[in-house]
Formats: C-alpha cells, sequence, structure tokens
C-alpha cells in the first residue's frame, strides 16, 4: 500500500522455459502516484577487436516499436541515451544469452535506454493518463539462452532477438536442419558437415550453369583477345563486336554470375545460423576444437580453407586478365586472415563448402575437357 494507493505484484514462474510471468494490479491510485517502472541492467564489457573480420560476439540492445524492429550494438565508449515511446518488447543482452520483457498489458509503456558508468540500462515505463484509475499491467520476463524454439515459445516477437539477417526465413529452416542432423549423429561439427553438404547439392544445378558459362567464355578467350587489339581505339565497335561473337557461340556475359547471385542468400543465411546460433555454445567437435562457437585456437582450419580456396582458384575456368589474375591469387590468404578470429564451426562450414567445390570442378572438367568449336 502507499497512501491510498494499493499494489498487488504476483509472479508465475517457468524455469523450462526462463521466463516467469508477472502481473500488478493497482487500485486505488492518488495524484501522487506516477506509474510503474521496470529496469533492465547489463554491465558493459570490453569486446575485443579480433583481427580483420567483424566478431559476432556483442553487447545489444533490442525492441519492438509499434510493431517495428530496432537493434543496437552497445559499445562501452559509446554513449546511448533513446526513447522508444510504445514498445512491447525491451532486451539487454549478448551473442547469445538475453534478458528480455514483453508487454502483454492494454496500456503500453516507454521504453528507454541509456548507458551510465560502464552499465547499459533498460527502463519499461507504464504511465498512467487518468491518476484514480484502477490499472492491471501484465508482462513476461525472459532472463535465459537464445534457444530459437525457447523464444517462440514464450511470445513471437523474441524471434528476432536472434540476428539471422535479411534472410531469417531461409535460415531458420536450415537451422530445424542441423538440429536435426544433429539428432542423428550426436555431434555438432558433424551436423555442419552433413548441412553444409545439403545446401551445395540443392545449389548444384546453379553452379553447373556457372561453370559451363565460364567455360564456354574461357574457350573464346582469344577471340575476345583479338577483337580488343583489332577495336582497341573504337570502343563501340569493340562492343558491338564482342556481343555478337558471343551470340554466336551461345555465351551469356552474365551466365557466370547470375547462379552465384542465386546462391548468394542460401550461403548468407547458412553464415548467419552458424555465427548466431547457441546450440554451437561450448559444443565440442574432434581434437583439438572443443568449442565450435569459438575460434580454431591453433588456426588449422584457417589454414586449410585458404589452401583449399587457392586449390579451387588454380582449377577453375579463368576469364580475367593476368593482372586481375595475379591479385586473386592473393584472395584466399587475405580470406584467411579476415577468418581466424570467427568461429571455427563458421570456418569448417567454409572449409567443406571449399572442398566440396573443388570435387566438383573436377568432375566437371573431366566431363566437359574436350575440344571445343569457336565459330568467328
Amino acid at each position: 500500500y502507499s497512501g491510498e494507493t494499493k499494489i498487488v505484484k504476483a509472479i508465475e514462474i517457468h524455469s523450462e522455459k526462463y521466463v516467469f510471468n508477472t502481473k500488478i494490479s493497482i487500485s486505488n491510485s492518488s495524484e501522487r502516484f506516477l506509474g510503474v517502472k521496470t529496469v533492465l541492467v547489463d554491465e558493459m564489457a570490453d569486446i575485443e577487436k579480433k583481427a580483420l573480420m567483424p566478431t559476432f560476439e556483442r553487447q545489444e540492445f533490442f525492441t519492438v516499436n509499434e510493431g517495428k524492429e530496432k537493434r543496437v550494438i552497445l559499445k562501452k565508449d559509446e554513449s546511448v541515451n533513446e526513447i522508444y515511446p510504445k514498445a512491447s518488447v525491451a532486451s539487454l543482452g549478448t551473442q547469445y544469452f538475453s534478458q528480455s520483457l514483453v508487454d502483454e498489458s492494454t496500456i503500453i509503456p516507454e521504453f528507454r535506454i541509456e548507458t551510465v558508468d560502464h552499465k547499459a540500462i533498460g527502463m519499461l515505463n507504464y504511465s498512467l493518463l487518468n491518476k484514480t484509475e484502477n490499472l492491471t499491467i501484465t508482462y513476461k520476463a525472459f532472463m535465459g539462452p537464445k534457444y530459437l524454439h525457447i523464444l517462440e515459445g514464450v511470445n513471437s516477437q523474441l524471434a528476432g532477438l536472434i540476428d539471422f539477417g535479411m534472410f531469417s526465413w531461409l535460415a531458420k529452416p536450415m537451422l530445424k536442419l542441423m538440429k536435426w542432423f544433429h539428432q542423428l549423429v550426436g555431434n555438432w561439427g558433424l551436423a555442419i558437415i552433413m548441412l553444409t553438404l545439403l545446401v551445395r547439392m540443392l545449389v548444384l544445378p546453379f553452379t553447373v550453369m556457372s561453370y559451363k558459362s565460364l567455360n564456354k567464355m574461357k574457350v573464346i578467350q582469344p577471340q575476345i583477345a583479338a577483337l580488343k587489339e583489332k577495336h582497341k581505339d573504337d570502343s563501340q565497335k569493340l562492343n558491338q563486336e564482342m556481343m555478337q561473337l558471343m551470340k554466336t557461340n551461345k555465351v551469356n556475359p552474365l551466365g557466370g554470375c547470375l547462379p552465384m547471385v542465386l546462391q548468394f542468400p542460401v550461403f548468407i543465411a547458412l553464415y548467419q545460423v552458424l555465427g548466431q546460433s547457441i546450440e554451437l555454445y561450448q559444443a565440442p567437435f574432434f581434437l583439438w576444437i572443443h568449442d565450435l562457437s569459438l575460434k580454431d585456437p591453433y588456426y588449422v582450419l584457417p589454414v586449410l580453407m585458404a589452401i583449399t580456396m587457392f586449390v579451387q582458384q588454380k582449377i577453375t575456368p579463368n576469364t580475367m586478365d593476368p593482372a586481375q589474375a595475379k591479385m586473386m591469387m592473393f584472395l584466399p590468404l587475405v580470406f584467411a586472415l579476415f577468418m581466424v578470429s570467427l568461429p571455427s564451426g563458421l570456418t569448417l562450414y567454409i572449409f567443406v563448402s571449399a572442398l566440396f567445390a573443388i570435387i566438383q570442378q573436377l568432375i566437371f572438367t573431366r566431363d566437359t575437357n574436350k575440344p571445343a568449336v569457336v565459330t568467328a
């Protein structure tokens, strides 16, 4: 009680879902009663900058305001002070864990987030418009690991806590597939390998299209070089002759790129799944890899990945000029430097994918390595 105001707070705990339901009943509120505030506090940590690639490790706040999701990465040395007037979800958390409030009241709360003294403070504020009214406030408080099935079981809006990116509609089925593979083999590393191979098989038709187009382009490279020399002072004539040459030999200039563009959402979605899924947290693979959510401690996978990418580059039909080809030789090394700090589960995926691509290329080269007739 507070003067004439009566406040009753009831909490119902569901430990299996890491959630407790809260109901606050307010009656006979006085003019001095301003409302109800619920506060989230998270200690700001130093997120180490690792190598060249952005890390998945982070602190963030997440809210759903007027039906729109908003996510902001928090940094210890940066100040934040923002207000969301109609928030249904308020959350502070890290890559794998979260403390979140989900409003289920008739009155819509305001969410304020600010950083003070190296702490992130989130405040859900229920203000009374009519100071003498009776009011019931209900919300769910989730504090636990960000397993997708648990979050969706608490409230569908909490699924947004896992940042699957713009291709979440692809990422979620991939996560379910990976979990199904894990149930079969009992090892998350093997589940990643199986999922990677399945994805590569699904996009195989597009890959074959790309290989065929690149091979056709390689065959007519001498004719293209001759045309460039012949019409080096007349770019318009050069373009006309090149287009005619490609048309005559049934070569689509975009044929090598379009299939890769179509595959792009699939591989980005898989990349996000492996970088964001708590299922890989402290999950061992084999030998030296004891946690697939951490980097490879001995950098074995990044080195193997660089080697496979280099081999793949060597056996793939080359349609670039010598200067471009020389620059591309350094790409595997640069990519390996980017990847040394990322989760070993991600590096495992890229290594297996590149290894599969090498086998694909060898088979394709064997089947298509026949003399080709070029029509001038």
